[in-house]
């Protein structure tokens, strides 16, 4: 795959094919970031960030861009608290296929 900005069902496909140039990073919290950034982890695909971020919560793709802002990020923390207990328990299952995707680069970073 080429390393370049995906569109959201480009995105949706390749993680959902386990692609292995997909990578997940956790934001740092800073003291002038946004607290709503550690809920959510940013996508790498071949090291290029997308304007695309993953719920910890839910494992939702949620547009971000730095530029335009979080208020995005906590109209979605909203919605997310209010969905239904099967719905999150698939989204676990998800959470656990990018688990796994990610391991080998978690286990990269431990070793550095």
């Amino acid at each position: 795959m080429v390393s370049k900005l995906l569109k959201r069902d480009q995105l949706e496909f390749v993680l959902k094919n386990n692609d292995k140039s997909i990578k997940l990073k956790k934001f740092e919290q800073t003291d002038r970031g946004s607290s709503l950034l550690p809920a959510f982890n940013q996508i790498l695909v071949n090291g290029v960030v997308q304007i695309f971020v993953l719920c910890d919560k839910c494992r939702s793709i949620i547009t971000y861009k730095s530029t335009t802002g979080t208020g995005g990020l906590k109209k979605h923390l909203a919605s997310c608290e209010k969905m239904n207990p099967h719905q999150v328990q698939h989204n676990q299952l998800s959470k656990r296929i990018i688990e796994i995707i990610n391991r080998p680069y978690q286990e990269n970073l431990k070793n550095k």
